[in-house]
């Protein structure tokens, strides 16, 4: 038996990241930050930069984010809890 990896998905509106278990599970799935359906991501600049967030990166450059704000905290289960404008 081969192990299945559950793609990790990122929501580009508050950066929370989630696992799905299958694609067709992100279209009914809305984030708890009240963003739009779809607004979770799994690409690979996605899992990326959610993978770059869990290791303490904040650099909105180095996170490809919109450097208008500098990220105070963060989390995988809360996304992006704070910004300083």
């Amino acid at each position: 038996m081969t192990a299945t990896t559950i793609p990790t998905s990122l929501c580009n509106d508050c950066l929370r990241v989630r696992a799905f278990a299958c694609w067709g599970a992100e279209g009914v799935c809305r984030c708890e930050c009240g963003a739009g359906l779809f607004s979770y991501c799994s690409c690979d600049g996605c899992v990326s930069t959610a993978q770059m967030l869990a290791a303490g990166e904040r650099d909105p450059r180095t996170l490809r984010l919109n450097p208008g704000f500098e990220i105070i905290s963060w989390s995988a289960q809360g996304g992006l809890m704070e910004r300083a404008q």
